[in-house]
């Protein structure tokens, strides 16, 4: 696989067209809001407060991209060993593939470049089950946390039955994420049922050999993982828009729940999450501009800035026209 990838484009113009129709929504959405704000009681935290919550934040996208990377490697280890500073360049490479695909699904595409050609296929679907156990985490405790609405009252003003009917869904396909995960066999035999199933999903035969205590660790990553994004949200919307942590900490996993579900790529995601934000904290004395600055401003750190980076990892490749391995990474 050569950096080719960074020209992948989406092939279904319906999806396209409702990931754009969702953005623009969004963007609406935070207009109407932001300019129907009077002067809400929100204020603002004084400059070193807010000089301290960036500096976390940078802290926490280190500890973020660092914990992907340890998962990651440790997940193909059986195919292939990767050093801890391959891995990241790996990580932050496809962070950037991330940008034009769907949701961040095509992020395994960035990472694999960088693994001997003839592992690659394997390493793919090896590293699809690291993608299965964040999205797990993610959507059963944003189920969890749509759950607990009902019972919180005016801390987060939401519709009860929407909440109810929301959470039960992102329970049961949570609940199916992470049965696949620990039983990766069930994806090799969908695979398999598929038409015209080539040599390269028979090559999905490999999941069936990574080590149960090896799905488990990588399960463990992903939640220390989103126990440091969450922090990371949930400290800026407390710094830049005071909101209270008992509020922050139920609505960043919801924030999340929603931008998972909902049909985004990384370029449009900013207004998506931004709105979804507002609107989960709407009915709060609670500025929307401030939510808003909090949301854009995690989302420059923990995504731009990687994927820039990542770029120009990619460039660089390009430029060595290297299509072997990094000095370093060999088979076991």
């Amino acid at each position: 696989m050569s950096v080719r990838i960074l020209h992948l484009r989406g092939r279904s113009l319906p999806f396209r067209i409702v990931r754009w129709a969702v953005f623009l929504a969004a963007c609406v959405y935070l207009y109407v809001r932001l300019s129907g704000a009077q002067g809400t009681s929100g204020g603002s935290s004084p400059p070193p407060l807010v000089a301290l919550c960036l500096a976390g934040v940078l802290l926490g996208m280190v500890a973020n991209w660092g914990l992907e990377a340890w998962k990651w490697r440790r997940l193909i280890a059986g195919t292939v060993h990767v050093p801890f500073g391959t891995a990241v360049r790996a990580i932050l490479a496809g962070t950037t593939v991330g940008l034009i695909t769907p949701n961040r699904t095509g992020e395994f595409l960035g990472r694999v470049a960088f693994l001997p050609a003839h592992l690659r296929d394997e390493a793919s679907f090896i590293t699809v089950l690291g993608s299965i156990t964040q999205f797990a985490v993610t959507i059963l405790v944003g189920a969890f946390a749509m759950s607990m609405v009902p019972w919180l009252g005016p801390m987060l003003p939401l519709d009860h039955a929407w909440s109810i009917a929301v959470g039960t869904g992102a329970l049961l396909l949570g609940s199916f994420a992470l049965i696949l995960l620990v039983r990766p066999v069930l994806i090799v035999q969908l695979l398999e049922r598929l038409p015209g199933s080539g040599t390269r999903l028979r090559k999905a035969r490999v999941l069936s050999d990574v080590p149960v205590r090896i799905l488990w660790t990588t399960l463990g990553f992903s939640a220390l993982r989103y126990l440091v994004f969450t922090l990371q949200f949930a400290c800026a919307l407390h710094i830049l828009a005071l909101v209270p942590w008992s509020q922050a900490l139920i609505a960043v996993p919801i924030v999340f729940l929603c931008t998972t579900l909902i049909p985004t790529a990384v370029l449009t995601e900013l207004g998506v999450r931004g709105s979804v934000a507002v609107a989960v904290l709407a009915g709060t004395s609670m500025e929307p501009a401030n939510i808003a600055w909090a949301t854009s401003m995690l989302w420059a750190v923990n995504l731009a800035l990687p994927a820039l980076a990542g770029g120009a990892i990619l460039l660089q490749m390009r430029a060595n026209t290297e299509t072997s391995v990094p000095s370093g990474a060999g088979v076991t």
